[in-house]
């Protein structure tokens, strides 16, 4: 393979092991070369041309999570530049359905805001009547799976996390000027409006209280905590379902958000610790 600059002999067999019949095996080079993306990118570019079917489409996988790591950065905006809820959960959305297009999930959310902008609601009580039509409860809702905090997926089947359909009605209160904050009260999460103090819970359909119960423990949660939790759960849901590509598209969001360049910091065999040999680096 001519590529123009000499592979290491560690590259070499990273590469000939992605195209092994064990998946097991093509995964962990996989993981591997990802974590030195700098190093065989020219080498992955020669690899597309394979005889090998298998190996042009790992190739093509890996070479397209290196493309959506590098250009999907969410917690490492500039403090006076910050990602917006709605741009974050976007591009969570892409990170998860790295075949989809930012343009169609804009689509949807367009679509989204004219049926509101339609409705016209004015405060918060008319609010809660538009997302009772909207989203009204199901209980396909509580379950939980990965797609149930993908932006995209909510807006077109309509069922999803509480999470998201608080964030989806918070985008859109701010459209009229409500101010609200999601809020977490044991496991569900909500609305409060500043001025009233009225509280709504997508899982009890949208319906209005008078605030909080008073022995309930309220956790306010901002932008950067909501885009982290989603991330982290779209993460977990990748290492249970042995999604690598998935993986370290979200995993490098991750790392940014706690200050870290790559993945090195995580367990064998998606970073450089080894649990197995008791081994873990700082």
């Amino acid at each position: 393979m001519d590529n123009g600059k000499e592979l290491s002999s560690s590259v070499k067999f990273l590469i000939e092991l992605m195209d092994d019949d064990n998946d097991q095996s093509a995964s962990m080079a996989m993981a591997e070369l990802l974590r030195n993306d700098s190093d065989v990118s020219d080498a992955l570019h020669e690899m597309d041309k394979s005889d090998s079917p298998r190996l042009r489409k790992r190739t093509r996988q890996i070479r397209h999570a290196m493309s959506a790591r590098s250009r999907r950065h969410i917690f490492d905006c500039p403090p006076d530049a910050p990602v917006s809820l709605l741009e974050g959960l976007t591009r969570l959305h892409l990170c998860w359905f790295d075949n989809d297009r930012q343009v169609l999930v804009d689509k949807q959310w367009n679509e989204l805001e004219a049926r509101f902008n339609k409705a016209s609601p004015r405060n918060f009580s008319e609010l809660s009547s538009f997302l009772q039509k909207e989203y009204p409860f199901k209980e396909a809702n509580r379950e939980f799976r990965p797609e149930s905090f993908c932006l995209g997926v909510v807006l077109d089947d309509k069922t999803g996390s509480d999470l998201i359909f608080c964030c989806i009605a918070l985008v859109l209160s701010q459209k009229i000027s409500l101010k609200l904050h999601i809020i977490r009260t044991g496991m569900e999460t909500g609305l409060i409006e500043d001025r009233s103090g009225l509280v709504m819970f997508p899982n009890d359909n949208w319906l209005l209280y008078d605030g909080v119960d008073g022995q309930q423990k309220v956790e306010y949660w901002d932008t950067r905590e909501i885009l982290r939790y989603t991330a982290s759960v779209l993460f977990v849901s990748a290492i249970a379902s042995d999604g690598f590509r998935y993986l370290y598209t979200i995993g490098a969001q991750l790392a940014a958000a706690v200050g870290e360049k790559s993945l090195a910091f995580l367990p064998f065999p998606y970073g450089d610790n080894d649990v197995s040999k008791g081994e873990f680096k700082q």
